[in-house]
């Protein structure tokens, strides 16, 4: 999730709308990852031309230590309001 605001740590994987989420807040992919300690994961960040700023996450599958995740959150102030997501590479990508 990727969030403006205050947000919560309580974990359920519920369906949408929750109270506790944010009400501007971003699900590029709602599963159940976390980043493995000792590998080279995590949430990175760049901006670029001053005006634009790409998220980058690399994450494992909870339970799945082999399947990996990888995508992109961009955002330009060029296009306000519009978000882009991109799907790198997933275990699923072939189903």
């Amino acid at each position: 999730i990727l969030a403006l605001f205050d947000g919560s740590t309580n974990y359920e994987n519920a369906g949408l709308p929750v109270s506790y989420v944010p009400e501007i807040s971003l699900f590029p992919f709602w599963d159940d990852t976390y980043i493995d300690q000792g590998k080279p994961q995590g949430v990175f960040y760049t901006i670029t031309g001053g005006t634009d700023i790409i998220f980058e996450y690399y994450f494992t599958h909870f339970g799945g230590t082999d399947e990996y995740y990888h995508y992109l959150v961009s955002y330009s102030t060029n296009r306000p309001g519009i978000f882009t997501f991109t799907y790198v590479s997933s275990p699923w990508a072939s189903q």
